[in-house]
């Protein structure tokens, strides 16, 4: 025999807490240095931002950045994001063609730009 639904059991679903969903979002930028940095400084950036909502996620970062040629390291970055927005990236200084790359995980989200001018 199943069990009675009953007002006790009403009453206890509704006391339960409700599971709370993280929600992230996520902007990414490759293209010249110049509009993202202050003072502007002549270059390439692969940089990316995240902010979450209902809770935080463990998010990493792996970007590189490249001008006229040279390319930086690539970099590796991770950090436990919650309310407040959080950004990493790669930015090299220099001037000619330029190419970024930037990676976001856990999304596997990634975005590259062959086509700029360092500046």
């Amino acid at each position: 025999m199943a069990p009675a639904y009953g007002q006790d059991t009403e009453r206890a679903m509704k006391a339960a807490p409700m599971p709370l969903v993280v929600s992230c979002n996520f902007g990414l930028y490759t293209g010249p240095s110049s509009p993202v940095t202050s003072p502007p400084v002549a270059g390439a950036a692969a940089l990316a931002q995240a902010v979450c909502s209902g809770g935080c996620a463990a998010v990493t970062v792996t970007s590189q950045a490249c001008c006229g040629g040279w390319c930086g390291p690539v970099a590796q970055q991770s950090n436990t994001v919650c309310s407040l927005p959080w950004t990493a990236g790669s930015i090299v200084t220099g001037f000619g063609a330029g190419a970024a790359q930037v990676n976001v995980n856990p999304l596997n989200v990634t975005q590259t730009n062959t086509s700029f001018y360092c500046q």
